[in-house]
């Protein structure tokens, strides 16, 4: 009868989990604020930190990261441009040369005794024939100008495109993927140090970061599946630590204003072929400080062009007769039927 009444007492269920379990401190320097053991309910198992503690080394990473970005970035904004000073320096100098070639040979031509032997027809056509001759010889430095111009152009507008925007791949897209699969299935307690190492990676591929932004966002926001992360602190910092990593976009200021630098070059390089082919007034103008307007830079040395890596080592293929084959495979049998 006793057994009997003993199994109908109902066993007492476990404790559920206090609303205070997640201010629990298990490891503090002070012993006074430690949680004691038997303060855990039973079945339980407290993580050794706070929630809100796992993303804080991170969140510095991030920090210095950034600050690191933005002092690399002012480094550059100040640092010479080798080849654009190099093409600079060199305006005048291709310029002047061909420039006073001509006038010698206008003054020489237009003082020729001879030139009253012809007809008005034949003047003409001298004249028309020596133009075209300047025309020729001024076009060819022209163009050679232009050419150099338009391949540091075309080279800072590719750094421009590539620093402004985020590369996203379909490596990215399957990361962002995998972590709110795991997150889902995770508790905040857990779900953050993965958290933690993921933005820590973030950091140098900001294409993942771009691609799990609105994934952790849907997750804040109550995402179904995932509750447990709405309107979770953490996440929410760690959206924004993120959401700073995409909009830092490192290198883009210094690409543009190097491509800006090239572009007002450009101007300055038509004002000044447009002037001598004329007046040469343009050329000659100078500042308040007694200096040249237009291209007053000094020539520079040629800047050395990056050394083409070597191409990689193909191998050597080796010829092998049917009969050594042959003899490989009857080693090959030989051996396994030793080990049997």
């Amino acid at each position: 009868m006793s057994d009997d009444v003993n199994a109908m007492v109902p066993t007492p269920a476990p404790s559920a989990p206090p609303d205070s379990i997640s201010t629990f401190v298990w490891d503090s320097p002070r012993p006074e604020e430690r949680t004691k053991p038997d303060q855990v309910p039973e079945g339980f198992t407290l993580a050794h930190e706070a929630d809100a503690t796992y993303l804080d080394d991170v969140f510095e990473d991030v920090k210095s990261q950034l600050a690191e970005w933005d002092t690399e970035d002012d480094r550059a904004l100040f640092a010479p441009d080798p080849h654009l000073a190099y093409l600079r320096g060199t305006v005048r100098p291709r310029l002047q040369p061909l420039l006073e070639k001509w006038d010698a040979l206008a003054k020489t031509h237009f003082s020729d005794p001879n030139r009253r032997l012809y007809t008005e027809e034949g003047q003409r056509v001298a004249e028309e024939t020596f133009m075209e001759a300047a025309r020729a010889d001024r076009a060819e430095v022209e163009q050679a100008l232009a050419t150099e111009l338009d391949r540091l152009e075309d080279e800072a507008a590719a750094v421009v495109n590539q620093t402004s925007g985020i590369h996203v791949t379909a490596k990215h897209d399957g990361t962002a993927l995998q972590l709110s699969t795991m997150l889902s299935r995770m508790t905040p307690a857990h779900g953050l140090p993965v958290l933690a190492s993921f933005i820590r990676d973030a950091i140098k591929e900001r294409g993942a970061a771009y691609a799990v932004l609105p994934v952790l966002r849907s997750m804040y926001d109550g995402m179904p599946g995932a509750e447990q992360w709405t309107r979770h602190v953490g996440l929410l910092r760690a959206c924004n630590a993120l959401k700073a990593i995409i909009d830092a976009v490192p290198g883009s200021a210094p690409a543009k204003a190097r491509l800006e630098r090239i572009q007002r070059t450009r101007g300055d390089l038509i004002q000044v072929l447009a002037s001598a082919r004329g007046d040469r007034q343009a050329m000659r103008m100078i500042d308040n400080e007694g200096r040249l307007v237009l291209f007053p830079d000094a020539p520079t040395p040629r800047p050395r062009e990056p050394e083409p890596e070597p191409p990689p080592y193909a191998g050597r293929r080796l010829r092998v007769s049917a009969a050594q084959r042959a003899s490989d495979e009857r080693e090959r049998q030989r051996r396994a039927a030793l080990q049997e």
